[in-house]
């Protein structure tokens, strides 16, 4: 049982990532303060409530809450902690924000204002899934894709932003960045070199890309790096030459992803499992 509070703390695309374990213990709070960037936090597994432009604002287990920066607020706790509390952290400098309103034809040149608490699911399942990928070995072109539809989605769906829909097709421009993908699969490619190659904004990218193509770039780059071992393994190539030269962080990387893509290990599909593909 954990006796002491304790944090985790990283950064990742400019942004300040946090876990917060709380110990079991009487109800506290924080003293009054305020953040230079957005906070966006999720309650994992305990409510929680916010002293926030003069009233008390509460945030249920399992919640997303918005801190905006320059505002004062404390946080409390409701009642006595009789688990350990834990709460995801996400602050986001306001300059990412507003390039990214930018590339999404928002109305006006300014910092959104989001609804203060949340409860929509997919928005739950985005953050879990970012945050959590943002402390692993997850390639950039991932961890980039996962934050940017993150904040998208909540700008479209809980802020006070106006959103320009009109987001025609550019076949020509997603397929230079598709063939790009396709000659780097051994490279780091981050959202930057796609969105230089095509000629698009790094969210239009993104949207027309999935709807070309069926994936995102981040997941399409994988799928054309896991076809391009089955037929690197089945020429006879070792599996940790494999890993290396399709840019998995070791071989232990690629056998995790190739096991979940058909699932045999790299070892097993170099040998009699390999003719049956």
């Amino acid at each position: 049982m954990l006796k002491h509070h304790t944090v985790e703390a990283w950064t990742d695309q400019g942004c300040l990532n946090e876990l917060y374990r709380y110990a079991p213990g009487p109800a506290d709070c924080t003293v009054r303060h305020s953040h230079d960037e957005y906070q966006f936090c999720l309650s994992l597994n305990f409510p929680g409530q916010y002293f926030y432009r003069g009233a008390y604002i509460p945030v249920p287990s399992g919640a997303l809450s918005v801190i905006h920066p320059g505002e004062l607020h404390s946080a409390h706790d409701p009642c006595a902690r009789d688990r350990v509390a834990a709460y995801r952290v996400l602050q986001v400098p306001v300059a990412l924000l507003e390039e990214l309103t930018s590339q999404m034809g928002i109305c006006g040149q300014r910092a959104p204002f989001f609804t203060a608490v949340t409860t929509d699911g997919d928005l739950v399942r985005l953050f879990g899934a970012y945050h959590r990928g943002s402390q692993s070995d997850a390639p950039g072109l991932q961890r980039e894709d996962a934050l940017r539809e993150l904040l998208s989605r909540w700008l479209a769906r809980h802020s006070d932003v106006g959103i320009a829909r009109d987001l025609l097709a550019a076949p020509r421009s997603v397929s230079r960045a598709r063939d790009y993908l396709m000659a780097h699969l051994g490279c780091n490619v981050s959202t930057a070199m796609l969105a230089e190659v095509s000629e698009l904004t790094p969210y239009r990218l993104h949207r027309l890309f999935e709807r070309a193509y069926g994936l995102p770039p981040h997941r399409y780059l994988l799928r054309a790096r896991l076809e391009r071992a089955k037929r690197l393994l089945a020429a006879g190539v070792r599996p940790v030459q494999v890993a290396n030269d399709l840019g998995f962080a070791d071989q232990s990387h690629f056998g995790r992803h190739f096991r979940r893509w058909t699932g045999i290990s790299p070892g097993c599909y170099t040998g009699r499992a390999a003719k049956t593909f």
